[in-house]
């Protein structure tokens, strides 16, 4: 690796250990560019040498919380649940949940980015995971492979409305609910967003 291409990595991995620290610390609005570059001990043009926006900082964030944690613990407990596809759906979100409530401000934060009209460049927000998404996507088709789900059911639209549901339901974090509470108003949902995929009875 050539010096200007270590140097450059380096100051990208100073700038998301900051920008970590500071969302969790102070919330994504109020962590700017240059408060990031003063914690990172870059400048604000170091800062834009290696992300296109701050939001594609919080992006890079998210993605890396995911990687150290999130997806392992999803994959290894995929096989262990049971019961019907929204039962499974559930337990897919409670794990997703569990892990992005011990961050609120970075994932409302994260979910606040796929209502801005005019994203910011690089910015990948809520929604917009394909590995998460895909670990949805075969619960349910697996639900079609098992005779539970209609087999003309639209998984993509299935999996966008549980998403959907799951990031408004999100907001009770802000207001104090807890995660029992929080989950048990999600199964609800998606018992009723079921009913729209279940296959009928011969």
């Amino acid at each position: 690796m050539g010096i200007r291409k270590a140097q450059k990595l380096a100051t990208r991995q100073k700038v998301l250990k900051a920008a970590r620290e500071l969302f969790a610390e102070i919330g994504y609005e109020d962590a700017t560019i240059r408060v990031i570059a003063e914690r990172a001990g870059v400048s604000i043009g170091g800062v834009f040498t290696t992300f296109a926006s701050k939001a594609e900082v919080l992006q890079h964030v998210v993605y890396d919380w995911a990687e150290e944690g999130l997806y392992q613990e999803l994959e290894r407990r995929l096989p262990e649940f049971e019961g019907s596809t929204a039962e499974r759906l559930v337990e897919v979100m409670r794990v997703i949940f569990s892990f992005n409530s011990q961050r609120p401000k970075v994932t409302l934060a994260h979910i606040g980015l796929a209502f801005d009209p005019y994203p910011a460049p690089g910015a990948r927000p809520f929604g917009h995971n394909q590995r998460l998404l895909g670990h949805m996507r075969q619960v349910v088709l697996d639900g079609i492979a098992r005779g539970d789900v209609a087999p003309e059911t639209d998984v993509d639209l299935v999996v966008d409305t549980v998403a959907g549901v799951y990031a408004w339901n999100f907001r009770m974090v802000a207001q104090g609910a807890g995660e029992e509470e929080i989950m048990g108003l999600f199964a609800r949902q998606v018992e009723m967003i079921a009913k729209g995929f279940a296959a009928k009875a011969n």
